[in-house]
């Protein structure tokens, strides 16, 4: 039943349909990713469908709304790191993307973004992630925060807390609720709580 993924995964749009969806295209998206011009085709034709989508007269229910925002992460995501990929791969080294100065370039784009970005999830707010992603792929670790032993650690078991930290957020939230009214708390307390929650 729809209603029990959408349950388990709280509400977020990467379910099984979509993992299923991006494994099934990701041949076509290697054989996109060994041809400049190709890869340059996959790139417009997924923001000509996100588009689309979005200025639709359709209104978008269920799936499709799932469908709206797979194409969103798709473009804004997998076809950029493709890109960035093949970037990386001709243009090895950029001395500067590892210094200081790129470090604090970084920091102060990312806190900018943060502070005086409208809050939404698309293409042009992704974009605005890039900068720094870009630094972080030539090799910039942010005044040593991502070479030390924590941030690796983490690295390394990222994706197994991402697979764990819905269900876990879930069944606390459901035994908080006995003692906690949830609706009740501010924003700043409930994103805390939240946030330790998720890394339990």
């Amino acid at each position: 039943d729809l209603r029990d993924v959408v349950a388990l995964g709280a509400g977020v749009m990467w379910t099984l349909q979509v993992d299923w969806f991006y494994y099934l295209i990701f041949p076509s998206l290697v054989w996109f990713s060994r041809r400049h011009w190709r890869l340059l085709l996959v790139i417009l034709g997924g923001v000509a469908l996100y588009q689309g989508l979005l200025h639709s007269a359709v209104s978008l229910t269920g799936n499709m709304v799932r469908i709206e925002a797979f194409l969103a992460f798709f473009c804004s995501g997998m076809c950029v790191g493709m890109a960035l990929a093949v970037v990386k791969d001709r243009f090895k080294e950029w001395p500067w993307a590892r210094s200081r100065t790129a470090s604090a370039v970084a920091i102060l784009w990312t806190l900018g973004a943060e502070c005086f970005v409208v809050p939404h999830w698309g293409v042009r707010e992704s974009a605005l992630l890039l900068p720094p992603f870009v630094l972080l792929v030539y090799g910039n670790d942010f005044f040593g925060l991502f070479n030390t032993k924590a941030a690796l650690l983490l690295g390394r078991i990222s994706y197994s807390l991402y697979l764990l930290h819905a269900i876990v957020i879930i069944v606390c939230l459901h035994a908080l609720r006995s003692v906690v009214n949830i609706a009740s708390l501010s924003a700043p307390a409930y994103w805390a709580m939240i946030d330790r929650k998720s890394v339990v």
